[in-house]
C-alpha cells in the first residue's frame, strides 16, 4: 500500500523494490536493501523508498551492515540509517496516537 502513494522512478530504487517483491526470506530482504548505492540516489527518492521499505526493513538493513562493517564510513552511514529509522518509528507512533 505504501508504494501505491510513492512516485519511484529512479532505476536503483526500483530494482530494490522488485527484487524485494520476489524474496520470502528476511536474510535475502536485508541483503536486497543492503546492495542498494544510496549516494546513487536522489534524497527525494531515497526518503520515499525509505518509507516504502518500513522501520521494520531499515531495522534488517543495519543489521546485516553492522555485521559487514569495514570501515569508519561504514558506521557514519548505519549511524545516518538509525536516524531514519526512529524518524519513521516517531511518525508510525504519531500516527498511532492519532487514530
Amino acid at each position: 500500500m505504501r508504494y501505491q502513494i510513492t512516485d519511484l522512478s529512479h532505476p536503483a530504487c526500483l530494482e530494490v523494490l522488485g527484487k524485494l517483491c520476489d524474496t520470502k526470506s528476511s536474510a535475502d530482504v536485508e541483503e536486497i536493501a543492503s546492495s542498494l548505492d544510496i549516494l546513487s540516489v536522489p534524497s527525494f527518492e531515497l526518503r520515499q523508498l525509505f518509507f516504502v521499505l518500513g522501520s521494520r526493513v531499515l531495522s534488517g538493513m543495519i543489521g546485516y551492515l553492522m555485521a559487514n562493517v569495514k570501515t569508519d564510513d561504514d558506521l557514519a552511514a548505519i549511524g545516518g540509517l538509525t536516524q531514519i529509522r526512529h524518524s519513521l518509528f516517531l511518525a508510525n507512533a504519531t500516527a498511532a496516537a492519532i487514530h
